[in-house]
This record gives structure tokens, sequence and C-alpha cells, in this order.
């Protein structure tokens, strides 16, 4: 049990990512996944063309992978995935990606 979640009830679906844009900064949050932080961190973009690139392939389930439920030295909750593309290397991370 962690965060008094337990970890039968994750599924894949809790993992969906949605997506606020401000500016050219990509935040991605993980609202459906239970967890006391869902905001996970903002992937700045170039140019706005960027950032419907990024979008898409986050909204296509593209850019995060290897999910899980930690925890903080704090108790709180959040998701912790790996990343399939760098800010610095974001137009060739999404070429590669196929976006």
């Amino acid at each position: 049990m962690i965060g008094g979640m337990n970890q039968n009830t994750i599924t894949e679906t809790n993992f969906k990512p949605s997506v606020q844009i401000e500016g050219t900064t990509v935040n991605v949050y993980f609202d459906e996944a239970g967890v006391d932080r869902p905001h996970t961190y903002g992937i700045q973009c170039a140019t706005r063309t960027q950032v419907a690139r990024l979008k898409k392939a986050i909204q296509a389930g593209a850019v995060f992978y290897d999910f899980t439920i930690a925890e903080d030295v704090n108790g709180k909750t959040f998701v912790r995935k790996s990343c399939k593309v760098m800010g610095r290397y974001l137009n060739e991370d999404l070429r590669a990606l196929g976006y």
C-alpha cells in the first residue's frame, strides 16, 4: 500500500497524461493516477510547432513509459516514469518517434 493506494488498483489507464500549455512550455499531469502530486514537470519547446508535435506525441502515448507510483521523502505519492525526449534534442527525438 502506497499513500493509501493499493498497488493492485493501478492500471495502464491511470497513467494517461494530460497536457497544459503555457507559452512554449508543455506541462504534464497524471490526474487519473490518484497521486498526491499529479504534476510532473514541464518540457520547454523552441517553437509553437514543437509544442503541437510534443502534445500530439504525449497524447498518443509515445513519450512516457515504465510507469510506477513512488513516494517522496515527505510521504507524497507521484508518478515515476521514463521519458523518450529531452528538451535539448526535442526536435530530433520527436522525429525519431514519428512526430
